[in-house]
């Protein structure tokens, strides 16, 4: 839990900085996900000063991002040569790039890695790819929900896009499982042994922390966001 703790007084402590005014240079970022809907980059307080819509050649759209509950899988980017995956790009500071670091669990966990790509109109672009990629994994009713809502806006209800992203099976509850292995990549070789219960337990809970902490915004974004 300690990295939780330390992850988390990262997070309030850009949120402080950016309250404080502290920006940094503009950069470009493209988000594929749930935050193609404005009202979740809101949420998140984050307001960009520009954003194009985007075709992201050689990669597409999958539910594969393994996250400690079951059968749940985030969106994440897959490379495939003759696929492309729709996004926007958005201008938005340093500060909230680096507070997004937060927000995908780059910092400190590694879950979602930044990388970036070069565009000949936009030029150095980052985005987020899975670093837990998994298999036979769905997104929740509510997630994909978001990511439609992106969709429509950018691209209309009635786009082929978005009619393929609504044949993408869901799950609509977010069910615990027993082994989570999110501090943890293994308890240990016996499961009745000591170390293995030790270390379970405290991974489990790490996981309902970590889902607390995640959802609940900085203290000082609740100032930004008014």
């Amino acid at each position: 839990m300690v990295r939780i703790i330390f992850w988390r007084v990262i997070y309030e402590s850009l949120s402080f900085l950016k309250w404080l005014g502290l920006r940094g240079k503009r950069v470009k970022y493209f988000a594929y996900g749930a935050n193609l809907d404005p009202r979740v980059l809101r949420g998140r307080w984050i307001e960009p000063f520009d954003q194009k819509p985007y075709f992201l050649k050689g990669f597409y759209l999958a539910f594969n991002h393994r996250v400690p509950f079951l059968g749940v899988g985030m969106g994440s980017i897959v490379p495939s040569e003759d696929r492309r995956v729709f996004g926007v790009i958005y201008e938005i500071s340093y500060i909230d790039l680096i507070r997004l670091d937060c927000m995908e669990a780059n910092t400190v966990f590694r879950r979602y890695l930044r990388n970036k790509f070069n565009d000949a109109e936009h030029g150095e672009v980052h985005y987020y790819i899975s670093n837990t990629p998994g298999s036979e994994l769905l997104p929740t009713t509510l997630y994909l929900g978001k990511i439609l809502a992106g969709y429509s806006l950018h691209l209309g209800d009635e786009s082929i896009e978005v009619e393929e992203l609504k044949k993408t099976r869901t799950l609509e509850k977010m069910l615990s499982v027993d082994e989570p292995k999110f501090l943890f990549k293994a308890y240990g070789q016996k499961s009745h042994s000591l170390i293995y219960r030790i270390r379970k337990s405290y991974d489990c809970r790490s996981v309902k922390l970590f889902a607390k902490l995640i959802s609940k915004p900085a203290f000082f974004e609740r100032f930004g966001n008014r």
